[in-house]
Order: C-alpha cells, then structure tokens, then sequence
C-alpha cells in the first residue's frame, strides 16, 4: 500500500510504484491504493488485517489519525506498525514518536520502527 494522510505525493507514489511493482516476489501480495490513509482504512472491515505498516507522513495530528483508523482494522495478535521512530537520540519526526507513545502502550521499536501487537481477545 501507498497512502498519504493528507496530500497526494506524485513523486513518491511513482518511485514507490516502480520499485515494489517490478518485483516479482511481492505482486501476489499487495495491491496499491493511491488514496489517503483515512479513505483507505475505510475500505478494510474491522479486524480483518493481520499487519498494516504505516508510513506516510510525520506530523503528530496526521500519525495519531492514522493509528486510530488503522488499529481497528487489525486483528487480535496482528501487527500495526510504522515507520520513522528514532531509538538512536535523533529526532527527525518528533510527531510520529509523540503520537505513538500517546495512542500505544506496550510496543515495541526497533532502531527506526515501532510495533505494536495487537492484544489476543
């Protein structure tokens, strides 16, 4: 999936396009949406998803409206993560780690990343 939360980034939605549909090993396995975040996670029924990876923007207002439309989607024991979460003192997007220490509890990061597993019912 591509999504922007707010804007249509043609540059990006193009590199992105040409790098991940020329693969062969991935065509089976994703189909591209170039709509925003919010039209898109209205298209998913509720815990229907195993794993969502977000990464589009950075601001705090945009990272916490994804994390609400894109949780509900994933099921119990499924994966919502993202992109751009600085573990190594850098702080490039101060609005993507604000956001989700606020809206998550009990995930994990990796040296970019965060992952939250979904509670098991």
């Amino acid at each position: 999936f591509f999504f922007s939360s707010r804007r249509r980034h043609t540059r990006y939605w193009r590199d992105w396009s040409s790098d991940v549909c020329s693969s062969d090993l991935v065509e089976n396995y994703y189909f591209p949406l170039k709509i925003t975040s919010k039209e898109a996670s209205k298209k998913f029924k509720d815990r229907s998803l195993s794993f969502v990876f977000l990464d589009a923007s950075h601001e705090y207002e945009d990272v916490k409206e994804d994390i609400r439309n894109w949780l509900p989607k994933v099921k119990p024991g499924g994966i919502l993560a993202g992109h751009d979460y600085y573990v190594d003192g850098h702080d490039w997007f101060p609005g993507v780690k604000k956001a989700v220490n606020e809206e998550l509890k009990n995930f994990t990061t990796t040296e970019i990343c965060w992952v939250y597993e979904v509670p098991l019912d």
